[in-house]
């Protein structure tokens, strides 16, 4: 483990042994104190180890944590405000554990939300677990994306029907398997308490000749909401309350009047594009893909892109960002580098067809013309591409520039690049 400065410069190195191989897998990493901490799970004897780097006295310490497991299956880990969180839901059931670690001791906490109504993509009321197991091929069972605003979420992240969302000392939890409206679980971590609420998508007309997809995207106190056919799509943005606050449309007969730029294909690439002309071609690809849309903030401007995205391309003949460092400490700083939100979002327009349009608004939802100055992730994402023999790259922000460090096996040299905002 390698500290550095604010400078990027080396402060302090540490290194220690693998541990036992029963502790297969990396499940988190994070800080506390200013320690670093890599968390390891021992899945068959439920047991969490915690390997805290102490950069202050330059030692290595392993604490070995007992997960109190019943019938339980893991569908999120995170960490907030430095406390790592195993979150679990009891099997066919609709009641949550969170196993909080912290301090190198773990607390299990409890939501019971059977009494919470929830609602299937067929339209009938179920368990939370019934929902998380649902057929959806852009994404697996028990699994909820996670949505950070380090770098602007890709339409590849954002088009999953699962999310989670991290504001002060909330998660939220949405669901949008059911096209009809958006599920919101909000979870308090200091008072361990919950609401559940639906807020209706937009109408969009269906019959049994039109297919209709929608999806939704939560950026601060506002959630964004997509419905869409092949030759109609109507998007709105609301409060928790379900005020709208705005709304538009777009249709196969009109130009879009929000837009910033030309209707943008990529092809698992970013030099591997095409302009397509119409605003019917978007709607009609974008239906027959996985429709998504993503918001990012930044310079009191909210950058909106809406789109959809295809399954992934197995025929490699796409670019893959990176390859691997040599042997099992490659594997494990893989490991590690995997559970990056920014480094999912760097790779994840490989193998896939993505189609998009992007516009920009101020914070009180004003449109704003002109061309979009292109975002520092925006510049990162082409540099990946040309340095395609750098391996393991690492995505992250540091106070408000945003970093890209890699491998490069050539110089035995791990080097930073800083793209300013």
């Amino acid at each position: 483990s390698i500290l550095f400065d604010e400078n990027i410069e080396i402060k302090t190195k540490l290194k220690t042994a693998i541990p036992d191989k029963k502790y297969k897998s990396i499940i988190g990493n994070g800080f506390e104190d200013g320690n670093g901490v890599i968390y390891w799970l021992n899945s068959k004897d439920k047991e969490v180890l915690v390997q805290s780097f102490n950069y202050e006295k330059k030692n290595v310490s392993n604490t070995i944590l007992k997960l109190e497991m019943e019938e339980e299956a893991i569908m999120k880990n995170i960490v907030i405000d430095n406390v790592f969180y195993i979150i679990t839901i009891k099997k066919n059931s609709s009641i949550l554990n969170f196993h909080a670690i912290k301090n190198q001791s773990l607390e299990k906490k409890t939501i019971d939300l059977t009494d919470k109504k929830f609602v299937n993509k067929e339209n009938k009321f179920t368990n939370l677990w019934a929902i998380l197991h649902e057929d959806n091929a852009i994404e697996k069972e028990l699994s909820f994306q996670n949505i950070s605003n380090e770098t602007p979420p890709s339409l590849v992240i954002s088009s999953k029907k699962r999310k989670a969302y991290v504001k002060n000392n909330n998660i939220v939890f949405t669901l949008d398997s059911n096209k009809s409206f958006t599920q919101v679980i909000s979870i308090n971590l200091k008072q361990f308490t919950a609401s559940v609420f639906s807020l209706n998508q937009p109408y969009v007309r269906q019959n049994d000749f039109v297919f209709v997809d929608s999806n939704s995207f939560i950026i601060d106190d506002q959630i964004i909401q997509m419905k869409l056919n092949s030759k109609h799509m109507i998007v709105e943005i609301k409060n928790f309350e379900g005020k709208l606050l705005k709304q538009f449309e777009i249709n196969d007969e009109k130009d879009f009047e929000y837009k910033n730029s030309d209707i943008i294909q990529e092809n698992g690439s970013v030099k591997s594009t095409r302009i397509l002309g119409t605003t019917n071609q978007l709607l009609r690809k974008t239906n027959r893909f996985y429709p998504s849309l993503s918001c990012f903030s930044a310079n009191n401007k909210l950058f909106f892109t809406i789109g959809g995205v295809s399954l992934e391309d197995n025929n490699n003949s796409f670019i893959m960002y990176g390859g691997m460092i040599g042997g099992a400490a490659g594997g494990l700083i893989g490991g590690i580098i995997a559970a990056s939100f920014s480094n999912d979002n760097l790779n994840s327009y490989s193998n896939r067809k993505v189609i998009y349009i992007n516009s920009v608004f101020d914070q009180n939802l004003n449109h704003i013309p002109g061309e979009i100055e292109k975002l520092p992730f925006d510049k990162l994402r082409a540099f990946a591409e040309e340095k395609k023999d750098l391996e393991k790259p690492t995505v992250f922000k540091f106070k408000s520039d945003l970093f890209f460090g890699a491998y490069d096996s050539e110089n035995k040299s791990y080097s930073f690049f800083k793209f300013k905002s």
